[in-house]
């Protein structure tokens, strides 16, 4: 078989099946769909609400940054995006209350939360696949067609994908992109030669295992000084997780050096 002639193949595999071919299109029980993991993270998020809130919103008109005479809509958000860490801040503590709280019932609540949902969806008017497709083809009638990208037709997968392999945090990248930033974050000293993966995995291993030596001798230390000075360098190894953990970890940090300092004195 000349080459033409395969490729004239590949572009009726194409027309038929709506993707480009792979010899693993060879395998009888591989689906080219089916078995491609969409991840929801950036098709949802990096895809299809960054297209619709930077690309439909902030280059255009739809969002206006303020002037020196009036206020517009962009600053405005902005303004209001700065006080979330504030307000976790303020309600840590009656967030935490609360929280523990509600554990003591969750195992009745849970209960009684299936049984209506299993009401709710036998009684459900609109699906929820129509309520994405609506969205799908309202965007595609305020911004036209051209605007749409290839994310827009993979989400309509998402359903079909939980069913297949379970709830997203199954197969999201969050967990992945969580362990990027922190590779990212290795201290190289400026160091660019070699392979960047190895010295990356080098620092992230050193780094463990320096964690896993704190943890050793905090745990069979008799010096408060001691004990302290090494939680202090496992939580500056640990990696937060979002605003709520970065303000837990720093209250309770300041809140065992008050307490060391009451107790021993403030060292000179």
């Amino acid at each position: 078989m000349n080459l033409n002639h395969k490729q004239d193949d590949h572009n009726t595999f194409f027309q038929i099946n709506g993707v480009w071919w792979t010899e693993l299109a060879h395998l009888p029980y591989f689906d080219l769909v089916c078995h491609t993991i969409i991840d929801p993270m950036h098709n949802l998020l990096l895809g299809i609400t960054k297209t619709q809130w930077y690309m439909q919103w902030i280059l255009t008109p739809a969002l206006r940054v303020s002037t020196q005479t009036r206020p517009h809509e962009l600053d405005l958000m902005h303004k209001f995006l700065t006080t979330v860490p504030i307000i976790w801040d303020m309600f840590l503590d009656e967030a935490e209350s609360n929280l523990a709280m509600s554990m003591k019932t969750r195992t009745k609540r849970q209960q009684h939360y299936q049984k209506e949902y299993k009401v709710w969806k036998q009684h459900q008017e609109v699906p929820e696949e129509a309520l994405l497709q609506d969205y799908l083809l309202n965007y595609k009638e305020l911004y036209g067609l051209g605007t749409m990208k290839p994310k827009f037709h993979w989400a309509v997968h998402l359903q079909q994908q939980i069913l297949d392999y379970g709830p997203v945090y199954n197969f999201w990248a969050f967990l992945s992109e969580h362990l990027n930033k922190v590779l990212k974050g290795s201290n190289l000293n400026n160091w660019i030669g070699g392979q960047i993966e190895i010295l990356m995995m080098r620092e992230f291993v050193r780094g463990s295992q320096i964690d896993s030596l704190a943890r050793g001798a905090s745990a069979t230390t008799i010096s408060p000084i001691i004990k302290a000075l090494l939680e202090c360098l496992i939580n500056d190894h640990q990696e937060a997780l979002g605003t709520v953990q970065d303000a837990a970890t720093e209250r309770e940090s300041n809140g065992k050096f008050k307490v060391f300092y009451l107790n021993h004195g403030v060292p000179h």
